[in-house]
């Protein structure tokens, strides 16, 4: 087992590694994914190292969505995508990071721009 030192969701949190964050409350942090499959490609994570979705509690589970919910606005408000799929994988899936993450993906933009 990989000590939760090692795990990059834990490092980002933590401040270790690197990311473009683009939300962050008390629970949560929402990320860049570093090789988006589409613009908008965001990752949110809660602070607290969950390794899924299986483990967490109905409030950890309830505080990744309010963070999901508020990027997903963002999304929506920045990039006015056509759709926005949410994505969340539990056990090995072929996620190359561990831990529970919501990971939402914007369909056909209508106006190249960023999150910023």
């Amino acid at each position: 087992m990989v000590a939760r030192a090692e795990l990059l969701f834990c490092r980002i949190v933590a401040g270790d590694a690197q990311a473009d964050v683009v939300y962050e409350d008390a629970e949560t942090l929402a990320f860049l994914d570093i090789a988006p499959a589409t613009d908008g490609h965001t990752l949110v994570i809660p602070k607290k190292h969950i390794e899924d979705l299986l483990e967490a509690t109905v409030d950890e589970a309830a505080s990744v969505m309010r963070g999901v919910h508020r990027v997903a606005a963002l999304i929506d408000r920045q990039l006015r995508p056509e759709g926005i799929t949410l994505f969340q994988a539990n056990r090995p899936t072929g996620q190359q990071v561990g831990g529970l993450a919501g990971r939402l993906s914007s369909a056909r933009t209508r106006r190249p721009t960023s999150l910023r």
